[in-house]
């Protein structure tokens, strides 16, 4: 019999023993010898197959850090508890599931509706723990998740109530459980890991809390299903290394080591590189294509330029600028300057200078990478998120003809991709595969990159021995926003959901598609509907475009209605998007949500390619 047969008759043998016991309790004994009737087991194995689901009960059970406090000091302050739990589970399992959370329960402590056969749902199982523990009802206070039994059923016995909501599933959690076109265990697994992790932690601040959750029912699967899949695709095509580029790789890289088998021959490796230590290294000859990559634009300086080809005002002094061309770092780049310079015809020399540099480059660029075996025989793998391979590119152009390696050893594993240079090898984008489509729709670049921020500053060049050289060893603003949270509810979710699936002897390779369609559920939740908090938190973040790590912004800051920005900016004269790179966040954080409701219905109905730049 397959699982999905499995669960289905076990459901259904529960709900017949239910129905048939109500009011009182049903157990997990009866469930089972109904099993047996409907033919889904033998008499004989039914006492292996209970068995079985109480070891993976035990197996997949984890604390609530909120009850499990609370417990701990209540047991401190020298009160009396005691355990009330409707469950078809016997005593003896339910205690071994407690005490793997908190060993300090006594079993004479614990009341199970298993065992009396009455229940809180109906009531009387308050009646039975009064009878039994020898307190006025008055004087006991009960605590659950569930407003009908452990509430209202607790004051109609004459107790206090203090519900906790906060173990219901959130809404991320309830998406990423809904409806799926593949195996439906694979969605309530992931789902299971994101509240079982989301609850291992409890925060008085309401900001690292944002961060936790979204870490644990966003992030966290996004980067799950987005790294089984690399791990599938690198293996299906035999590759030997996995090189997880700098800064988005660190997480992914982090991801990656849970989920890849043991006994996979893959190797893992991180590489430090960036836009301002590879892009150099890929000229031999200045040309448009190189221009488009540093991300050079017509009416830029000739100094944004040079700075982006590694020749700082120290290593190329204005006066030698004008000496060599007759131009200074501020000049204008004009499409007829950008033409000359690449052609060497009218600057020569200034020209040669520049590809002098680029040669320089080129050499310490390749002692790094032969030193991290890139340059080896064999398929390699490249990992980015995306958006236009230009990394890739320039490995394969700077790398040209060295010994034996040529750019078609080249995989590049994406996130997405708007574009995919010639000759660099092999592209693949996740987000382009059919399952991977509704991603697309939901995902920004900035949220993206903010998901798979990094602990170290970027690559400005390398040694002379092929050492890599950052700009800074730390990255400030994003350690104080709440890295180290993110980082740890990502890692979390990944083992967690590594060990669930293990468990239940489920590849979640098989299953991208299902997992994609929980993921984009949550995302889109997420992304078109944050939360107050979650359109601050994240919208706060600080991110930057730029190569050279200059300038920073807000991903999504509070709307300032500024009438003359705005047609500036409508008319293209401005290029940046017309609220900002996630305008759902601004305009929740701008305004309460009588206003915010329906500005973001408009924008929704609109979405034009400038509000979703």
């Amino acid at each position: 019999m397959d699982p999905a047969a499995w669960a289905r008759l076990r459901a259904e043998a529960e709900h017949h023993c239910a129905r048939k016991a109500k009011p009182q309790e049903v157990t997990i004994g009866q469930i089972y010898r109904r099993l047996a009737e409907l033919g889904g087991i033998d008499e004989s194995s039914q006492k292996q197959a209970m068995e079985v689901e109480a070891s993976v009960e035990l197996g997949i059970t984890s604390p609530i850090a909120y009850t499990s406090a609370l417990l701990q000091r209540t047991i401190a302050a020298g009160k009396r508890t005691a355990i009330l739990s409707d469950t078809y589970l016997n005593k003896t399992d339910l205690l071994a599931l407690l005490n793997s959370c908190s060993p300090q329960i006594d079993s004479a402590d614990v009341f199970a509706s298993s065992e009396t056969l009455e229940t809180k749902r109906s009531g009387a199982l308050f009646r039975v723990f009064s009878r039994g523990h020898g307190s006025l009802p008055g004087q006991i206070v009960h605590i659950g998740d569930n407003l009908s039994s452990d509430v209202l059923n607790a004051r109609r016995a004459g107790y206090k109530a203090a519900p906790y909501t906060c173990s219901k599933p959130n809404r991320y959690e309830r998406a990423l459980a809904g409806p799926t076109r593949s195996n439906g265990i694979v969605r309530s697994v992931i789902a299971g890991s994101a509240r079982a992790t989301r609850l291992s932690r409890t925060f008085d601040d309401q900001r690292l809390e944002t961060i936790w959750n979204v870490s644990c029912g966003v992030t966290g699967p996004l980067l799950f299903a987005f790294v089984t899949w690399i791990l599938r695709e690198a293996m299906a095509r035999q590759a030997k290394r996995l090189y997880f580029l700098s800064r988005d790789g660190e997480i992914l890289l982090k991801v990656a080591r849970i989920l890849l088998p043991k006994s996979s021959l893959l190797e893992l490796r991180y590489l430090y590189v960036s836009r301002a230590s590879l892009h150099p290294a890929a000229l031999e000859q200045l040309s448009w294509e190189d221009i488009r990559s540093l991300r050079v634009r017509v009416g830029d300086t000739l100094g944004s330029l040079l700075d982006k080809l590694g020749l700082n005002s120290e290593l190329l002094p204005e006066a030698e600028i004008r000496a060599l061309s007759g131009l200074s770092r501020k000049t204008t780049l004009s499409r007829e300057l950008i033409s000359d310079l690449c052609q060497g015809v009218n600057y020569k020399a200034f020209h040669d200078r520049i590809n002098e540099h680029a040669a320089a480059a080129r050499l310490t660029v390749r002692r790094y990478l032969t030193k991290e075996g890139l340059l080896d025989k064999g398929t390699v793998g490249i990992v980015d998120v995306g958006w236009s391979g230009r990394l890739q590119r320039s490995i394969a152009k700077a790398c040209a003809s060295v010994g034996s390696f040529r750019s078609g050893q080249l995989v590049g594993f994406y996130f997405g991709l708007v574009d995919t240079p010639a000759d660099s090898g092999t592209f693949l984008s996740f987000s382009d595969m059919p399952a991977g489509r509704e991603l697309k729709r939901v995902v920004r670049e900035d949220i993206f990159e903010a998901f798979c921020a990094a602990h170290h500053g970027t690559v400005t060049g390398y040694s002379g021995d092929g050492t890599p050289n950052l700009l800074t060893s730390d990255n400030r603003e994003a350690t104080r926003w709440g890295l180290d949270l993110q980082q740890e509810g990502i890692v979390g979710l990944a083992t967690t959901a590594t060990k669930t699936f293990q468990l239940a002897s489920i590849d979640p390779a098989d299953h991208i598609l299902g997992l994609v369609d929980g993921v984009s559920a949550a995302m889109q939740i997420f992304i078109r509907k944050p939360s107050r908090c979650e359109a601050v938190t994240f919208g706060d973040f600080l991110h930057c475009e730029s190569s050279l790590h200059d300038s920073f912004a807000a991903i999504a800051p509070p709307m300032r209605i500024q009438i003359r920005s705005i047609v500036r900016r409508l008319n293209g004269e401005e290029d940046v998007p017309i609220i900002s790179r996630w305008p759902e966040a601004s305009i929740t954080r701008s305004f309460p949500r009588l206003v915010s409701a329906p500005l973001l219905g408009i924008l929704w109905a609109r979405q034009s390619s400038r509000y979703w730049a």
